[in-house]
């Protein structure tokens, strides 16, 4: 297993450059190596840091477990012995979801008990990625909406 050293003082890296990924031990060193930094971090990242479709397909995955997780909570904290994951169905092809108005269904799927993290699949029309959520971290005195609900969100 490869280490990775801060670019500045080579100890051990604990953060990255947001931007372009150059490793830092931490924030000061990030912040006193930032004049020599700033010169190249935008090349670097047009230059050596290539996002991938999968990568891409992540974060938009990511960003609508964001704006739907307080939903998806509720559901899990009320069926955790009754259902044993969560789909989310999005009726739409997953290239319209850049921006705009989308409608989620979100419904407990397979038997309980739920284990930590719960399992999550988004389904789009042309699309199925399977996530997960935490449950260690929710609070139980949420609303009861039964076994299913449908949201929107905005993207």
């Amino acid at each position: 297993m490869m280490n990775k050293r801060c670019i500045r003082c080579n100890d051990p890296s604990v953060l990255v450059c947001s931007r372009c990924g150059t490793d830092y031990c931490g924030r000061q060193c990030q912040l006193e190596h930032w004049a020599k930094h700033k010169l190249t971090c935008r090349q670097s990242r047009s230059t050596t840091t290539q996002v991938s479709g999968t990568d891409l397909l992540k974060k938009l995955i990511n960003s609508i477990k964001f704006r739907i997780e307080g939903s998806i909570q509720v559901l899990i904290s009320h069926n955790l012995h009754t259902s044993s994951g969560i789909e989310i169905k999005i009726d739409e092809q997953i290239e319209q979801m850049v921006s705009g108005c989308h409608w989620a269904h979100i419904k407990c799927i397979g038997d309980g008990p739920m284990k930590d993290p719960v399992p999550l699949t988004f389904r789009f029309e042309n699309y199925t990625y399977e996530s997960e959520l935490y449950r260690s971290e929710f609070e139980n005195n949420l609303p009861n909406p039964g076994h299913d609900y449908t949201v929107m969100f905005d993207m």
